[in-house]
């Protein structure tokens, strides 16, 4: 039983250190001066997923007293090349509150970027802000 409890215990901790990946910070000095933290993490592709390419998740975080509409647009470079470029997001973010997910469209396919370009930081992810106002509330 113990020696069943000590494998057990050693898949569980395979498992949790396969499944955590290190989040980068998206750096940008416009972002900075106005307290919005954005970072991002890749996402390999589901075992049994048709779909075999990365996703792109993001996180953004409202360091702010006050709620803010932010509205950006992601570039994805290949050795200098822009590759692909999404459409302008438009989030309203409460102030001292994160975002993410599917829900707050943050998250990205990258049909043309394999996993070596990623491995080997061929591409290079651009957060290009858009539009940060400062609103009453975000409530509609």
């Amino acid at each position: 039983m113990i020696k069943f409890c000590k494998y057990l215990c050693i898949v569980f901790l395979l498992f949790i250190s396969i499944q955590s990946k290190s989040q980068i910070l998206a750096d940008s000095s416009l972002l900075v001066k106005d307290k919005i933290e954005l970072t991002y993490k890749w996402k390999k592709p589901c075992l049994l997923s048709k779909n075999k390419s990365y996703k792109l998740l993001t996180q953004i975080k409202n360091m702010n007293d006050y709620d803010l509409r932010f509205a950006f647009q992601i570039a994805f470079y290949k050795s200098g090349i822009i590759v692909s470029e999404s459409d302008t997001i438009v989030n309203c973010i409460d102030a001292q509150q994160k975002i993410k997910g599917r829900k707050y469209a943050l998250v990205f396919d990258t049909h043309d970027i394999n996993y070596e370009d990623i491995k080997n930081e061929i591409i290079v992810v651009e957060f290009i802000p858009v539009e940060i106002l400062k609103m009453r509330s975000c409530k509609k």
